[in-house]
């Protein structure tokens, strides 16, 4: 329960904050969430577990994302999408619940509220202590803590570093939250071996969180000040040069493009996670989803138009090879280049913020209802649809047009 209430914390918290989770929509998210089924379904066709255990995690999210748009718009919450579950696996195995007491209890999920953001991570019931120590820290820091500490504050490094601030369940003695570097002035203390055991244990939980540490002694920082400053100024410098500035404990990004961008960088930098741009992309994915998750990975590392009205040419480009090939009759030829001018179709739609799965859903099913409407009329009539004349099927078309003229 406190694990699925962190989860629900860290979404209504992008929910606010962040810029591409503010604008999603139940349309929006729908072919991600088709994207993210066909993961799992990969996953475990290829029965890797450590793989379906993130994917079951992406799918579940889909499902949080879902029902707080809905709680937003009044309708329901994920509360009623779980108790209404239960409720009707209840009811479909009476042999299993037989008798009222045997029912598990019906009510809302409460679960104690965990605070999850780019600076509190640790577990709720140590927070409030941590946080008197680092006060307590922060009023009696030793002469080499002071030192670095001028060093450091106010932005003197060109980026922002907090003093004895809390991470998981560990304080740190300086952190930069946008570069994710922790910086430690070790005193005698940390000479001995149960204390070196214990140092190496934090730094590889820190690593696995994602923050990279750096350790000078009291005596480093005493005798070569301007030593230290070099040190912790250049792989400040290397950060900049790299691109390393956008981690994720902090950072600002501004619009959902540039979210959508520094994800893919990110997801690169994981260490089980994508080893190449597209390699994130599922092989069995329906082609259509393919073809736009393939171009919008290669949008977010820079492969794209620089106009978008350029993308037009392409079409056209692409359709007059089809048509080439098909007054050929070359079946094959004409199978490559009518598949070369969909993606080039599916590419301008995606330069012009159109989700193409989306349109075309619309499509088919603005078509079944259209074409239901002649085969009602066909029934009502008496005549099947193999004995009326394309004519007369079309007029019905056009009727249903007028009818319904948006859908």
């Amino acid at each position: 329960m406190q694990a699925f209430g962190r989860l629900l914390d860290v979404l209504d918290e992008l929910r606010q904050k962040c810029p591409w989770d503010k604008k999603q929509t139940n349309e929006s998210l729908r072919p991600n969430t088709i994207e993210e089924t066909f993961e799992l379904a990969d996953a475990i066709m290829r029965g890797d577990t450590h793989d379906m255990m993130k994917e079951l995690g992406d799918v579940l999210m889909h499902t949080c994302f879902y029902a707080m748009i809905a709680r937003e718009q009044g309708l329901y919450d994920i509360a009623d999408v779980l108790n209404t579950e239960a409720d009707k696996l209840i009811f479909r195995h009476p042999h299993v619940y037989q008798a009222p007491t045997n029912l598990p209890p019906r009510g809302r999920l409460e679960p104690e509220k965990t605070v999850l953001d780019r600076y509190r991570l640790a577990d709720p019931s140590i927070y409030n202590i941590l946080k008197d120590f680092s006060s307590a820290n922060r009023k009696n820091c030793t002469e080499a803590e002071s030192l670095v500490w001028e060093l450091l504050r106010d932005k003197r490094m060109g980026v922002r570093f907090r003093r004895q601030h809390v991470i998981g369940d560990f304080i740190v003695d300086f952190v930069s939250l946008t570069n994710q570097l922790v910086i430690e002035i070790d005193g005698g203390y940390h000479y001995t071996p149960e204390q070196q055991q214990a140092d190496q244990m934090r730094t590889r939980i820190l690593t696995e969180l994602g923050f990279r540490e750096i350790r000078f002694t009291n005596e480093e920082v005493m005798a070569d000040p301007i030593g230290v400053s070099a040190t912790i100024r250049g792989i400040i410098e290397s950060d900049r040069i790299d691109g390393l500035q956008s981690l994720p404990f902090g950072g600002r990004l501004e619009g959902a493009d540039q979210v959508l961008k520094n994800w893919e960088q990110i997801k690169l930098k994981e260490k089980d996670g994508n080893k190449t741009v597209l390699s994130g992309v599922p092989a069995s994915l329906p082609s259509l989803i393919k073809a736009y998750r393939i171009q919008d990975k290669a949008r977010n590392v820079g492969f794209d138009w620089e106009k978008k009205e350029d993308v037009w040419k392409k079409v056209r480009e692409e359709l007059d090879e089809l048509e080439a090939e098909l007054a050929k009759e070359d079946k094959e030829r004409s199978t490559e280049e009518l598949g070369d001018f969909l993606f080039s179709v599916i590419n301008a739609a995606r330069l012009y913020h159109l989700n193409p799965e989306n349109a075309l859903e619309h499509t088919n099913q603005k078509f079944i209802r259209r074409f239901s409407y002649i085969e009602e009329h066909s029934i009502r009539a008496g005549r099947p649809l193999t004995e009326m004349t394309l004519e007369e099927m079309d007029q019905l078309w056009n009727e249903a047009k007028l009818l319904t003229p948006n859908s």
